[in-house]
Protein backbone atom coordinates (compact mmCIF):
# COMPACT_ATOMS: atom_id res chain seq x y z
CA UNK A 1 0.00 0.00 0.00
CA UNK A 2 1.08 3.54 -0.67
CA UNK A 3 1.71 5.95 2.15
CA UNK A 4 -0.67 8.90 2.52
CA UNK A 5 1.54 11.53 0.87
CA UNK A 6 2.02 9.38 -2.22
CA UNK A 7 -1.69 8.54 -2.30
CA UNK A 8 -2.63 12.23 -2.13
CA UNK A 9 -0.21 13.06 -4.94
CA UNK A 10 -1.62 10.20 -7.00
CA UNK A 11 -5.23 11.27 -6.43
CA UNK A 12 -4.43 14.87 -7.35
CA UNK A 13 -2.76 13.73 -10.57
CA UNK A 14 -5.70 11.44 -11.36
CA UNK A 15 -8.16 14.28 -10.86
CA UNK A 16 -6.07 16.61 -13.02
CA UNK A 17 -6.02 14.11 -15.88
CA UNK A 18 -9.74 13.44 -15.41
CA UNK A 19 -10.41 17.16 -15.60
CA UNK A 20 -8.46 17.50 -18.85
CA UNK A 21 -10.41 14.58 -20.33
CA UNK A 22 -13.76 15.97 -19.18
CA UNK A 23 -14.23 13.11 -16.71
CA UNK A 24 -13.68 15.01 -13.48
CA UNK A 25 -17.25 14.71 -12.19
CA UNK A 26 -17.44 10.98 -12.89
CA UNK A 27 -14.04 10.22 -11.36
CA UNK A 28 -14.88 12.34 -8.34
CA UNK A 29 -18.11 10.35 -7.85
CA UNK A 30 -16.21 7.08 -8.26
CA UNK A 31 -13.61 8.11 -5.69
CA UNK A 32 -16.35 9.19 -3.30
CA UNK A 33 -17.98 5.78 -3.68
CA UNK A 34 -14.75 3.91 -3.02
CA UNK A 35 -13.88 6.05 0.00
CA UNK A 36 -17.39 5.76 1.38
CA UNK A 37 -17.42 1.97 1.11
CA UNK A 38 -13.98 1.56 2.64
CA UNK A 39 -14.75 3.94 5.51
CA UNK A 40 -18.11 2.31 6.26
CA UNK A 41 -16.74 -1.22 6.26
CA UNK A 42 -13.96 -1.52 8.81
CA UNK A 43 -13.33 -5.15 7.92
CA UNK A 44 -12.71 -4.24 4.29
CA UNK A 45 -10.19 -1.63 5.35
CA UNK A 46 -8.49 -4.17 7.62
CA UNK A 47 -8.20 -6.69 4.79
CA UNK A 48 -6.87 -4.12 2.32
CA UNK A 49 -4.19 -2.99 4.76
CA UNK A 50 -3.35 -6.37 6.28
CA UNK A 51 0.17 -7.48 5.34
CA UNK A 52 -0.63 -11.19 5.35
CA UNK A 53 -3.35 -10.83 2.70
CA UNK A 54 -1.73 -11.29 -0.70
CA UNK A 55 -1.79 -8.55 -3.31
CA UNK A 56 -3.56 -10.95 -5.64
CA UNK A 57 -6.34 -11.46 -3.09
CA UNK A 58 -6.64 -7.73 -2.51
CA UNK A 59 -6.88 -7.07 -6.25
CA UNK A 60 -9.55 -9.74 -6.62
CA UNK A 61 -11.49 -8.19 -3.75
CA UNK A 62 -11.29 -4.74 -5.36
CA UNK A 63 -12.35 -6.23 -8.69
CA UNK A 64 -15.34 -7.97 -7.08
CA UNK A 65 -16.49 -4.93 -5.15
CA UNK A 66 -15.80 -2.05 -7.52
CA UNK A 67 -14.98 -3.51 -10.92
CA UNK A 68 -18.28 -2.69 -12.59
CA UNK A 69 -19.17 0.37 -10.53
CA UNK A 70 -15.99 2.29 -11.20
CA UNK A 71 -14.63 0.71 -14.35
CA UNK A 72 -12.74 3.82 -15.48
CA UNK A 73 -11.02 3.93 -12.12
CA UNK A 74 -10.32 0.21 -11.68
CA UNK A 75 -6.74 0.17 -12.98
CA UNK A 76 -5.87 3.19 -10.88
CA UNK A 77 -7.29 1.52 -7.77
CA UNK A 78 -4.95 -1.39 -8.26
CA UNK A 79 -1.96 0.96 -8.07
CA UNK A 80 -2.71 1.39 -4.37
CA UNK A 81 -2.32 -2.33 -3.85
CA UNK A 82 0.98 -2.65 -5.71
Amino acid sequence: MLDKSVAITFINALLEVASKKGLFDQIEKDLDLVCDVVLKHANLKKVLFHPSVSRTSKKELIRNIFGKSVSDLYDELLVFID
